[in-house]
This record gives structure tokens, C-alpha cells and sequence, in this order.
């Protein structure tokens, strides 16, 4: 009796449709399970990438000031900084209460504030997950508040 179902056992060949069911539900059982798992990983990469960002900016603007590239008012001043739209696909940097020095060119402070970073910073860097960056900055230099604002 073994020898028959033996023999049966070594002729069988490939899977029966039943057995490529159950594996084909166990794989979409695991999928079910994984795929949540690893769906936030792009949101937390564009939130770091933007914390980067805001990192390489916060220097930037203390080694601009540090290096009399721009003085600020009395009163202290603010950097708003947002993606660029249409072809001007770079971040574009809105001020008040700075005065840019030693930057050549027609403009307003922002435009001339927006060259000033753009030889420090690389230009083809965008936020990822926010709407700007909005950076208060003392007379002395000191960043006194860094913050994102819209978005996450």
C-alpha cells in the first residue's frame, strides 16, 4: 500500500490550484501587514530632509552675519524662506528688517538676501513637506525662533 501512494507522490508534478490559493492568501496576508508598516517612511524622510534643510539655512544665515554679509534693524528682523513657483524652482527667501551688504545687483533686500544664500546654499534644494521656514533673528545676530509653518 505505501509502495502505491509513493509511486502516486513521485508522478505528481507542479501545485494544485487549491495550494497556489493558499499561497497566493498568505502572501496578501503578509502584504496587508508589511505594506502600513513601511508607508510612512516617505513622510518621515521629507520631514528630516526639511529639518536638514533648516539646519544648513540656521548656519548659513549665522555665517552670512558673521561675516558682515547682511546687518539686522534694532529691533531684530525675520526670514520667511518657500519653494520658488513656475520655472524659479528654487527656495526664495522674503525679509524685513535686513540690510544686505556687499551684494551687488538690482532688486529689493529679499532678492538681494535670496542671491546671498544661494551662493551658500544649493539652489536646486527644495522643502519637501512644509510650506516655508519662518526664522526670527536678533540685532546681534542670534536666531531667537526657527519654525516651519504649514504642512507636515
Amino acid at each position: 500500500m505505501f509502495q502505491k501512494i509513493n509511486k502516486r507522490l513521485k508522478n505528481r508534478k507542479g501545485f494544485t490550484l487549491v495550494e497556489l490559493i493558499v499561497v497566493i492568501a498568505v502572501l496578501g496576508i503578509l502584504a496587508s501587514i508589511a505594506v502600513p508598516k513601511f508607508g510612512g517612511f516617505t513622510d518621515k524622510a521629507k520631514n528630516a530632509a526639511d529639518e536638514q534643510l533648516k539646519a544648513i539655512i540656521e548656519k548659513s544665515v549665522t555665517l552670512s552675519f558673521v561675516s558682515n554679509d547682511f546687518t539686522v534693524a534694532e529691533n531684530g528682523g525675520t526670514i520667511t524662506i518657500k519653494n520658488g513657483t513656475g520655472d524659479n524652482k528654487t527656495l526664495q527667501y522674503q525679509v524685513t528688517g535686513i540690510t544686505t551688504n556687499n551684494v551687488t545687483g538690482n532688486g529689493d533686500e529679499s532678492t538681494k538676501f535670496t542671491e546671498l544664500m544661494n551662493d551658500l546654499i544649493d539652489n536646486k534644494t527644495l522643502l519637501q513637506n512644509h510650506d516655508n521656514i519662518y526664522i526670527q533673528i536678533d540685532k546681534n545676530g542670534n536666531i531667537t525662533n526657527s519654525e516651519f509653518n504649514g504642512n507636515n
